[in-house]
């Protein structure tokens, strides 16, 4: 996309937001030169080196980001977008996941307005994947009620196997039943993720940060797959 070009209409975004960022600030907050370098850029090298590998999908997508705010749009609400915006999303989440960066992301579409040449992005749908995606009291990556709607009108379905129905835990509100990205793929070989989460379980308790309780509920989930007590139905 040229820089000069503006989308404005109906889109597919999806956000994420890293749990646990402000603490990694303070560890380092009297270098913030070291944050940046070791830590922050080591996860934008990977983000964009994982769209630069994909260059199909990224001409249809645009990712941008603030501090610990990720996200993904693409320039139109058509299925071949979702699936471009989808594949990205999960790809991003993939690899973020193994690294060791716990995320919380969403998936949603709507309005949209942005601009890459003046840094303007504003719209319903990014208002309603970034609370969809800090509400969670997990780690994850869900699909919006609103891209559900979007999908039943395009006659279309999140790929099964990929995403399962669950109730999904928030921090200020009851669980909603949503779309939400199977974590749980490698029947036939260890689990990356899983092993990745554990991991990430393991320093939250030694540091006792406030928010083990994700990782508990994040866990529960996977063991609820794997025990075949989530089917990829509604």
């Amino acid at each position: 996309m040229e820089n000069y070009k503006i989308i404005n209409g109906n889109c597919w975004v999806s956000c994420f937001d890293i749990l646990g960022f402000g603490e990694r600030v303070n560890e380092l907050k009297e270098h913030p030169d070291v944050f940046v370098e070791v830590y922050y850029r080591n996860i934008l090298r990977k983000s964009i080196s994982l769209c630069n590998s994909h260059n199909e999908v990224l001409s249809k997508v645009h990712f941008l980001w603030f501090s610990d705010t990720f996200i993904f749009v693409t320039e139109d609400d058509s299925f071949g977008s979702y699936v471009s915006v989808n594949q990205l999303s999960r790809r991003f989440f993939d690899t973020q996941i193994i690294s060791g960066l716990p995320l919380q992301g969403a998936l949603s579409v709507g309005q949209i307005y942005y601009s890459k040449n003046e840094n303007i992005i504003v719209g319903t749908s990014l208002i309603d994947a970034y609370i969809y995606a800090y509400g969670q009291n997990w780690i994850g990556f869900i699909l919006t009620q609103c891209t559900d709607e979007k999908l039943k009108e395009l006659n279309n379905h999140p790929d099964r196997g990929k995403f399962v129905r669950y109730d999904v835990p928030f921090k200020n509100r009851k669980p909603e039943r949503l779309f939400t990205y199977n974590m749980s793929r490698h029947s036939n070989r260890e689990n990356i993720l899983l092993r990745a989460i554990k991991d990430m379980h393991k320093q939250a308790k030694i540091k006792n940060f406030s928010y083990k309780i994700k990782y508990d509920n994040t866990l529960r989930f996977i063991d609820e797959i794997n025990s075949k007590k989530v089917s990829d139905g509604k």
